[in-house]
Formats: C-alpha cells, sequence, structure tokens
C-alpha cells in the first residue's frame, strides 16, 4: 500500500515539474540556437559549362618536296622547332648535277646569244653600206633575239635546279612541337606518294572546340557569340582556369545533336596544355547582375523542390521554395525565391513555425563543386 502511494506521489511529482518546461518551450523562451547566415550577393553573369577539347591552331605536316634517299633527321620529338630549323636531309646528289648542267647549258646560251649579237651588229653595217642583202640581216636579227631567248630560258631551267636542290634540305615552316619522326633515314621517300615525315603543331595558341545546346544560344540574345570571353580549365585537374576569346561559332546547328559548334583561342605560351586534351568551358550567357548565393548545407529537398529554412524578424523559422543554378566559388546561386538581406539556417532540426535563437554565422564556402556546375 505505502510503495504504491510512493509512487503515486512520485508520478505526482514528475508530471508537476514538467509542466514549466513545457510551458517555457511554448512561451518561446528555450528557443533552440541555429546557425543563420545572411545571403551573398555578388554580381555576376548566369554561365553554362561545356565539354570540349584543345587543338593545335596551326598544324603542318612535313612532306619532302623531292624524292630521293633520306639521309639524316634531326627533329626533337616532342620538342620545339623554331622556323627555318633544318629536320631533314634528302641526298642532294642528283640535284646538284642538275644544277650542274643547268649552269653549262645557261652558259652555252649566253655564248650563242653574243655570238648573235655580234653577227647582226656586223651585218647591220654591210647593210648600211650595200654589201648584204636585207635577207641576212633579218635572219641575223631572228637569230639575235632566239638566242636571247634561249638566255632567259636557261636562266629558269637555272633556277629551277637549284630550288629542287635546295628541297633537298627540309626546313621547318612554322615554330611549334615537333610529333615523332615517322620514316628513318636510309628510306626513299617521295614527294609524289605525300609521305609525311614528321608534323608540328602550333601551340603558343589552343583552339578550344566544343558545342552549345538550342536552349544555352537562345539565352546569349541579341549579344550573340561575337568576342564572348570564356574561362577554360583542364578536366582532369581543377585550378588551371585561364581565359579564352570566342573567335569562331558554326553557321548552322547539327540537326542530329541538336547542337552548334563553336571555337575559342585560349593563350599557351607556358606550355601546360597540350591538343587533344579535354576541357571545361565556362560560358557567360548573360550580362552581369546580382546574384544571391548559399552554402550547399542551406538547400535541402522535398518531393515538392528545393527549399531553405529563414528566420524571420522574431525568429521564427520560415520555409521557402528555391530555383538553383551552378556554383560559384563553393556557394550555389539561388535564381529564384530569396533577395538580399535574408538569413538561412544552415543545419539545425528545425520546422517551419519553430521559434529559434538565431545565432549570426558567416556563410561557408564548400569546395566540392566546381565554378559554374550546375545541379
Amino acid at each position: 500500500m505505502s510503495g504504491a502511494l510512493v509512487a503515486i506521489v512520485l508520478g505526482l511529482g514528475w508530471t508537476i515539474s514538467s509542466q514549466p518546461t513545457i510551458a517555457s518551450q511554448a512561451s518561446g523562451t528555450t528557443a533552440p540556437p541555429v546557425p543563420v547566415a545572411e545571403v551573398v550577393v555578388r554580381r555576376m553573369a548566369a554561365t553554362a559549362r561545356f565539354t570540349g577539347h584543345l587543338e593545335a591552331s596551326h598544324v603542318v605536316d612535313i612532306v619532302p618536296r623531292v624524292g630521293g634517299l633520306l639521309l639524316s633527321a634531326s627533329v626533337p620529338e616532342g620538342g620545339l622547332v623554331e622556323r627555318g630549323d633544318v629536320l631533314f636531309r634528302i641526298d642532294p646528289t642528283p640535284f646538284a648535277i642538275r644544277v650542274a648542267q643547268a649552269r653549262a647549258g645557261l652558259d652555252r646560251a649566253v655564248a650563242l646569244a653574243e655570238q648573235a649579237e655580234r653577227e647582226h651588229a656586223r651585218l647591220a653595217l654591210l647593210s648600211d653600206s650595200g654589201t648584204a642583202s636585207r635577207k641576212a640581216l633579218d635572219a641575223a636579227m631572228t637569230d639575235r633575239a632566239r638566242t636571247a631567248a634561249d638566255v632567259l630560258a636557261a636562266k629558269a631551267a637555272l633556277a629551277e635546279a637549284e630550288l629542287l636542290n635546295s628541297y633537298t634540305e627540309i626546313r621547318a615552316p612554322i615554330s611549334g612541337v615537333a610529333d615523332r619522326i615517322r620514316i628513318q633515314p636510309g628510306n626513299q621517300v617521295s614527294a609524289a606518294r605525300g609521305d609525311v615525315l614528321t608534323r608540328i603543331l602550333s601551340t603558343e595558341a589552343l583552339f578550344v572546340t566544343f558545342h552549345i545546346d538550342e536552349a544555352s544560344f537562345a539565352r546569349l540574345g541579341p549579344r550573340g557569340l561575337a568576342d564572348l570571353r570564356v574561362e577554360v580549365d583542364v578536366a582532369a585537374e581543377h585550378g588551371d582556369a585561364r581565359e579564352g576569346v570566342l573567335d569562331f561559332g558554326g553557321a548552322e546547328f547539327d540537326r542530329s545533336t541538336g547542337t552548334l559548334r563553336l571555337r575559342a583561342v585560349v593563350d599557351n605560351r607556358d606550355g601546360r596544355l597540350k591538343p587533344g586534351m579535354f576541357v571545361r568551358v565556362l560560358l557567360p550567357l548573360t550580362e552581369a547582375s546580382d546574384a544571391v548565393l548559399v552554402a550547399e548545407s542551406a538547400i535541402h529537398t522535398a518531393p515538392g523542390g528545393r527549399y531553405v529554412l529563414v528566420t524571420d524578424g522574431t525568429g521564427t523559422v520560415v520555409q521557402k521554395p528555391v530555383q538553383i543554378g551552378a556554383v560559384e566559388d563553393g556557394l550555389r546561386v539561388v535564381t529564384d525565391g530569396l533577395t538580399a538581406g535574408e538569413r538561412v539556417i544552415l543545419k539545425g532540426l528545425v520546422q517551419p513555425g519553430m521559434v529559434v535563437d538565431p545565432q549570426p554565422v558567416s556563410m561557408p564556402a564548400t569546395h566540392a563543386g566546381r565554378k559554374g556546375d550546375a545541379s
């Protein structure tokens, strides 16, 4: 009996003692503290990110302009070459012989032309005195003209022979990076076949080729593509972003993919980028304007969409639906639903309608996302 009475008294005491706590929570005197941060407002443009690849701005296949035995190769495979550097040598012996023959032909043509000139002068004097016929003088004039033309032809033949002889030294037509040697010395090479000896790629400036979808293109509006600046970074390594300038846009969309081919030029004088690498291209779609950004931890997902929790002037939790955009320096862009000055709850087990004790903190940025990534 006494045990039951003690239990009743203790239970009553617990009930009585608990009532002030419930009442105090209802009155808001013990509102839970939660970290809140004011939204970040930053002037920026709406962007879209695309995957592209790098191409050399100038590619030259090195082919022989004359055929013959390949004597030597001095190509620094994978290294830099300057315009005018000798890369290959073809046996010059047959071409040197042709030069000697052409030079002898020129000497012979000059000698005959000089003889014809003297003969014409002699007959002209005789014709004036009446001791030479007009026919003989006409023949001398014709011979003088013919031999003069022969001299010109011989000079052209010599110039051609010397030019072909010069082609036995194959020089770099541009400065750039040399590819591997494809035909080794000791082999016969042919100009007629178009044998590729190596390739030179100009890489001080690289082309960035990527494709934009119709929706993103439409957002560009009347600005179009002229001189748009893009940001390029290597797909395999974040942190090597550099600026590029659009220099080409395709004339029409590809109907099979619904995309338009674009090309930008990016500086690569440091040589850190290579043709063929995949890159990410950040393209500004709109003019810069004030944008609202929040930490990823402040954004929640429900069946109806994404939302954030904010506090009003009384500390009451309010749920606000939002639309989100890209990531900018670790913060998520909120394209609709928030305005400057609002404070979002960063974490805590709170529900709309609760009264909380806001604890102001700085907006934390995360490094998990990349600039321009959309969710």
